[in-house]
C-alpha cells in the first residue's frame, strides 16, 4: 500500500491483483517500447535524461533553446507512444489503477475514487492530470519492477515493500 499526495489531496492505493497486474503490464509494453525507439532515434546526452537536482527556486524565463528541442523530442516521444494506445487499452489501464486508489476525506475517511463497475469517477474535480499522475504512481507501485530500466522513484517503491 502507497500513501501519497497530488495537488494537496492524499490518496492510497492498495496492490492490483496478479492478473490485473500482468493486463496493464501487457498493454503497457507497447508503449514502453514505443518510447524507447523515440527516445533512442532522438539521440539523446545521457545528461539531458537524468533527473534534475532539486532547487528551491524555479527560474521562469525562457529555457534555451538546447533545452526546448529536448522538451520537444521528449513531447513528440510522448505523444507518438500514447497514440499508439489503443482507446480500448487506454481505458482499461486507467480504470484498473484508479480503481485500486482511494482519498482520504476527513482525518480516518477514505473513498474510492473509481466506480469500476459504472466505469465512473466519483470525485468529478479531478483533472486529467491529477488522474494520470495518480496511475504512474500505481503502475510505479504494481508493475514498475517489471520494466527494465525503472525509474528510481518505482526503486524506492519496492524497497519499502
Amino acid at each position: 500500500m502507497a500513501e501519497f499526495e497530488i495537488n494537496g489531496r492524499t490518496f492510497r492505493s492498495t496492490k492490483m491483483n496478479v492478473f490485473e497486474q500482468l493486463h496493464v503490464a501487457r498493454k503497457l509494453l507497447p508503449l514502453l517500447g514505443t518510447l524507447m525507439d523515440q527516445f533512442n532515434e532522438a539521440d539523446f546526452k545521457s545528461a539531458e535524461l537524468d533527473a534534475p537536482e532539486p532547487v528551491d527556486e524555479v527560474d521562469v524565463a525562457a529555457p534555451s533553446p538546447a533545452s526546448r528541442k529536448t522538451m520537444a523530442k521528449v513531447i513528440t516521444a510522448i505523444g507518438t507512444a500514447l497514440s499508439n494506445l489503443s482507446q480500448e487499452d487506454t481505458e482499461s489501464v486507467l480504470g484498473s489503477c484508479l480503481s485500486v486508489v482511494t482519498i482520504r476525506q476527513a482525518k480516518d475517511s477514505w473513498v474510492k475514487i473509481w466506480n469500476k463497475e459504472a466505469k465512473r469517477l466519483q470525485f468529478e474535480d479531478l483533472t486529467l492530470i491529477d488522474l494520470l499522475l495518480i496511475s504512474q504512481k500505481v503502475i510505479e507501485e504494481n508493475v514498475g519492477n517489471f520494466f527494465p530500466g525503472a525509474a528510481p522513484s518505482t526503486a524506492k517503491l519496492r524497497a519499502r515493500s
